[in-house]
């Protein structure tokens, strides 16, 4: 029967490698928060543009279903305070205030009116920008053009 014991200076890690490990992954995550914070900035920007296209395309597709007019409506502070989606005084949807970005509408319009067949009414196109409040290099912008079919997409900085 062969023994197979080990020397007893073998067994595990000293304690000045484990040092050295913890010290390497200390720096390592140090490292990588500027572009975890970028990354949340961005998914966050993404993430609120996102919702400002649902509520549009939503509201196009209610005007279309009813044939008639439909209007998302900027909150009292603005778009920052969120929206409402009315089919003349009756409320269908509304969305709370947003969180962390800024929402501002290029003409300064605090309404969008689809028509019956989709489009727009009164405006030959529409832009919002949406900027996180904590990264100003992180910009999307929602279009919506004169047919009323709105699109997302990437602006670089905000103004």
């Amino acid at each position: 029967m062969v023994n197979h014991r080990h020397p007893r200076g073998e067994k595990g890690f000293s304690l000045i490698e484990l040092i050295i490990v913890v010290v390497l992954i200390g720096v390592m995550v140090v490292m990588a928060i500027p572009s975890y914070s970028d990354f949340i900035a961005n998914q966050r920007a993404r993430t609120n543009a996102q919702t400002l296209l649902g509520t549009l395309m939503y509201a196009r597709s209610e005007a279309i279903k009813i044939n008639g007019n439909v209007s998302v409506t900027a909150a009292g502070g603005g778009w920052n305070a969120g929206w409402t989606i009315s089919r003349g005084a009756t409320v269908v949807k509304s969305q709370d205030a947003l969180t962390g970005v800024t929402i501002t509408e290029g003409a300064g319009a605090n309404v969008v009116t689809y028509n019956g067949r989709g489009r727009l009414t009164g405006a030959n196109a529409i832009s919002f920008s949406v900027c996180d409040t904590s990264n100003l290099a992180q910009k999307r912008t929602v279009d919506v053009d004169p047919s009323g079919r709105p699109k997302v997409t990437l602006a670089g900085a905000c103004p």
